[in-house]
């Protein structure tokens, strides 16, 4: 079994971020071999067991965490919210006319059935 040591090494006292001090390190990234791309020389585990010795040594740091700003962008109805307003707005504004059409429509269709009505009492 191959051990890594950690490359810059505590005499250099140079301390790196760990996502450059891993890129430093060949071990741990996978490799082209007559074309073919192989599995990194370490397992995962060892390279967990290196980071966490490098972290002890104070050979690296961990970076800063930056807060994940969620971004909610919202329900579609709410979205879709101004949207509707308009379209319902724009539509009261016509509802007299629609419900005098509504109406005669009706009223016409009543009165054709009447007239269908009387017609069949005419016949009999």
């Amino acid at each position: 079994r191959r051990v890594a040591r950690a490359q810059p090494t505590m005499a250099s006292r140079t301390v790196m971020h760990v996502r450059d001090w891993l890129r430093t390190l060949p071990e741990l990234a996978p490799r082209m071999v007559r074309g073919q791309l192989r599995v990194p020389r370490l397992s995962s585990v060892e390279r967990s067991r290196l980071l966490k010795r490098a972290l002890a040594e104070g050979t690296v740091e961990l970076e800063p965490t930056q807060p994940r700003v969620p971004t909610f962008k919202g329900h579609r109805h709410e979205r879709d919210k101004a949207a509707r307003e308009e379209a319902i707005a724009a539509k009261m504004q016509d509802m007299p006319a629609r419900i005098q059409a509504l109406r005669d429509k009706k009223r016409e269709a009543r009165r054709a059935f009447k007239a269908k009505e009387r017609e069949k009492k005419e016949i009999y």
